[in-house]
């Protein structure tokens, strides 16, 4: 019986190029696996190593500073953006304009500037409008302004709707 081949080449010098360049890149792709797998521990040793290095710098640089200042300083922050935000919720915690306003009937409109249902309508819809006013304040005309279609050989005219209040 003939003994079988083994799997690892003794005789690398017997490979053709072909098996010579897969079996390169297959052993530089294990390669880079087996570094891939190392990296959290290569990682958390740099981190180590890292978080060492600025303590040197913070602390024992030439000008180093003490680590209690450090905590006096974020107390203080913590300190005054706590008591910030404790005297803007005593002061605007029950007050409504800080709230969403409430929602505004069509009614409400209507009794409160005294118009009618047409020119609330028209208020409601149309984009350009020219409001005039008397003296004493009230809305007693509405121009709604729309844009005509243009024609080609035309100049753009405006149309006018005209609402007259009594």
């Amino acid at each position: 019986m003939r003994a079988q081949s083994p799997l690892i080449i003794s005789r690398p010098e017997r490979q053709s190029g072909p098996q010579h360049a897969i079996f390169g890149a297959l052993t530089l792709t294990i390669w880079v696996l087996w570094i891939y797998l190392w990296l959290p521990l290569i990682t958390a040793i740099l981190w180590m190593v890292g978080i060492h290095w600025a303590y040197i710098q913070v602390f024992q640089g030439t000008r180093g500073v003490s680590l209690w200042v450090i905590l006096w300083i974020m107390l203080s922050a913590i300190i005054a953006v706590a008591s910030w935000s404790n005297y803007n919720n005593i002061r605007y915690a029950r007050k409504t304009q800080r709230r969403r306003a409430q929602a505004v009937y069509k009614a409400a409109i209507r009794e409160k500037f005294g118009i009618t249902s047409p020119t609330l309508a028209l208020l409601l819809r149309e984009r350009r409008l020219n409001l005039y006013f008397s003296d004493s304040e009230r809305l007693i005309h509405v121009d709604a302004l729309t844009d005509a279609p243009l024609q080609p050989t035309a100049s753009p005219q405006l149309s006018l709707h005209t609402v007259v209040m009594e």
